[in-house]
């Protein structure tokens, strides 16, 4: 019974992939470097050239069909399966993704001489969909494992390290560091990074906050950012996520009859738009690996940081808890990194760093 159960689970999957993927017919070759996952494939060719590496597709994208066919006649056709042979055949040096919400990589299995990294390329959240809402799952799991972790700070890194075995290794941002700062000019003067996502206002982000809660709290900002903009005659341009007709049209419906446009999303050109922007806004949900208390103070100072000298950074972390010492190097920081200073954004931007 138990065979024949596992027989329709094969040709279940097997039809579905049949049906909804793309398929090549030759053995896979050899390469130094194999993707999984085609994820933000442009961020590896900044660093290694195309004809280095394959990529191993999932998600119902591209699959080989010589190999399907070999596991379901096996009985073995499974997601994992087929991924632990297609690398068998590669024999990568290097198996790399950017894809690190996707927990399957971290049980595939590598040939010998072959290093299995993980790149983070996005924030983690506490929001139902992502890797971290899901610890208590992944820490039973076994043989979750990689040789190194590149993470954006050590905070994060321990998370990781809850629930995977291998080495971190702090690198900041994937894919801020493939752009480098071409322009200091600044032409956007408020810019708004968009949150909005096309979810059912019932939709649990965690177990007790559901997105109707999360809209209410962003569109309580957004309304008192609209009466800013119109009582200090600024500008806001509102940086898409999605360029969803649902989207603009939420933003069209708060901010109509201001001074403002709605920028379509250029994943290419997002860390550009943000070099080019005097003040860039946007909302903060609660990440696991700090507490609400620790990303309250950070975000009161994290421009110093990044402004100031590595050398001031004890007097900015005193000011953290420091409410005298943190309005005194507010003003600095406005006076010596702003151009052209006014009260009105002076008043606005107060509790932003």
């Amino acid at each position: 019974m138990e065979k024949l159960r596992r027989m329709y689970k094969n040709f279940i999957l097997f039809f579905k992939i049949l049906f909804f993927a793309e398929f090549t017919f030759k053995i896979p070759s050899q390469k130094d470097y194999l993707l999984f996952d085609d994820n933000l494939k442009f961020f590896l060719q900044k660093y290694i050239p195309r004809k280095k590496y394959s990529i191993l597709y999932s998600r119902n994208k591209k699959y080989n069909l010589l190999l399907i066919l070999n596991l379901l006649f096996k009985f073995k056709l499974s997601g994992i399966n087929y991924f632990n042979q297609y690398i068998k055949y590669v024999k990568p040096k290097i198996l790399i993704t950017f894809s690190d919400n996707y927990p399957i990589f971290y049980r595939l299995k590598v040939p010998a001489g072959t290093k299995k990294i993980f790149a983070q390329a996005s924030n983690r959240t506490a929001i139902s969909s992502d890797i971290f809402f899901k610890l208590k799952d992944l820490k039973k799991k076994k043989y979750n494992n990689v040789d190194e972790m590149l993470v954006f700070n050590s905070k994060v890194g321990e998370k990781y390290k809850s629930f995977i075995t291998g080495n971190t290794r702090v690198v900041g941002s994937i894919k801020s560091n493939a752009f480098e700062i071409k322009s200091k000019k600044k032409i956007f003067d408020l810019f708004y990074i968009s949150t909005w996502r096309d979810l059912n206002s019932k939709y649990k982000v965690t177990k007790s906050v559901s997105w109707q809660k999360i809209l209410n709290a962003e569109k309580k900002f957004l309304y008192n950012l609209k009466n800013y903009v119109i009582d200090n005659k600024k500008h806001l341009t509102i940086y898409g996520i999605y360029n969803s007709l649902k989207e603009k049209k939420y933003f069209s419906e708060i901010f109509q009859n201001i001074n403002w446009k709605y920028l379509k999303n250029n994943r290419m050109k997002s860390y550009s738009y943000c070099d080019q922007a005097r003040l860039i806004l946007s909302g903060i949900m609660d990440m696991p690996q700090w507490s609400k208390k620790e990303v309250a103070k950070l975000r009161k100072t994290f421009a110093m940081y990044v402004k100031f000298p590595k050398s001031r950074w004890p007097e900015i972390k005193k000011a953290e808890d420091d409410s005298k010492l943190h309005s005194k190097l507010s003003a600095e920081f406005i006076d010596t990194f702003w151009a052209e200073p006014d009260e009105g954004l002076r008043e606005a931007a107060k509790g932003l760093f």
